[in-house]
């Protein structure tokens, strides 16, 4: 990335297989020198790169023997801007086992697969899980794979309890809270804490680093793909607040992670309401203050959570993410 540097070697092996550092005698260059340079050439420490902006170039090392042969190699170097400073990510809690809450419930067409995590309405009865297939015992759905359904009226129901808490009621209200918190904390990080401001309304085509993004109107992914790099840092968090509607659409509309980028180190705050378009693939976990609408055919990877709305599927994949 820019500001480092390498200390480049040119190892050569003789005929007696006998080897020797040639760096002090070989002409290292760089194609652009805007993106990388090295030192002077024919000193001790020749050879030495220094990363000066991001961009690719061609490195080239040209050695000439005793008697006049030039022998050389070339390599191609990408360098990467300097990593931001890395947000703190929340502690969601009890959000963790989740991977679809809604406060008003929750609603499916035939086909929808929702895995590696529970579901739950938040404000409403089991009667707002609505479309679902009912599996072998209470609570259980054939469209839910490693995961249970919990609402805030079961009564006896037929899973544990989670420690410590007394009832499924004790236990969704601990779930409210904590959402609530979430989506307070995620609204909460303002550009005073560092955020960028961002004005283009579509984030089709843009390639965003780690970091707090602001956005003050509605926004939508459409004619191309939304790009979230994590240059090499898994541990790279990206919070996205939309201060209204949100919406994916194709011929574009994925979000694509890059560079070791994680979906559940993504977190989107949207005020309003969230559309997840026909056939695109989402990642991160959102929170919407209104309902959440995917698509026929959307593919998520990541947490669907609406505060005060509803979430309807349509034929989807929803999986909690890694």
């Amino acid at each position: 990335s820019t500001g480092q540097t390498l200390q480049m070697q040119l190892i050569g092996t003789y005929t007696d297989n006998s080897v020797a550092d040639l760096s002090a005698n070989t002409v290292w260059s760089s194609a652009n020198t805007s993106v990388a340079t090295f030192n002077s050439n024919y000193q001790v420490n020749s050879g030495l790169l220094s990363a000066i902006a991001a961009g690719m170039t061609t490195l080239r090392a040209e050695f000439t023997t005793a008697d006049l042969q030039t022998l050389s190699s070339s390599t191609a170097l990408t360098v990467t801007g300097a990593l931001a400073a890395n947000p703190l990510a929340p502690n969601i809690g009890v959000i963790n086992g989740f991977v679809v809450a809604a406060s008003q419930g929750v609603s499916t067409t035939i086909g929808s697969s929702i895995t590696n995590g529970d579901i739950a309405t938040m404000d409403t009865d089991r009667t707002a899980f609505v479309g679902f297939t009912m599996g072998a015992s209470a609570g259980q759905f054939n469209e839910l794979t490693n995961g249970i359904s919990y609402a805030p009226d079961d009564v006896n129901p037929p899973y544990l309890v989670p420690v410590p808490y007394s009832s499924s009621a004790e236990f969704i209200n601990e779930l409210k809270d904590t959402v609530i918190w979430l989506s307070n904390y995620l609204k909460g990080i303002n550009p005073g804490a560092g955020a960028t401001l961002l004005s283009d309304a579509d984030l089709g085509g843009l390639t965003l680093n780690r970091g707090v993004y602001h956005l003050s109107d509605d926004v939508f992914i459409s004619q191309n793909h939304l790009s979230l790099d994590a240059q090499g840092d898994a541990n790279s968090v990206f919070i996205i607040y939309i201060n209204g509607n949100f919406s994916t659409a194709l011929p574009g509309g994925n979000v694509l992670l890059l560079n070791e980028a994680k979906a559940s180190n993504v977190y989107w705050r949207i005020s309003g309401s969230t559309t997840i378009g026909t056939n695109s693939q989402f990642a991160g976990n959102v929170v919407s203050t209104q309902n959440i609408l995917l698509q026929s055919g959307a593919n998520v990877q990541g947490r669907l959570i609406s505060v005060a709305g509803n979430i309807q599927l349509d034929a989807n994949s929803v999986s909690k993410p890694l």
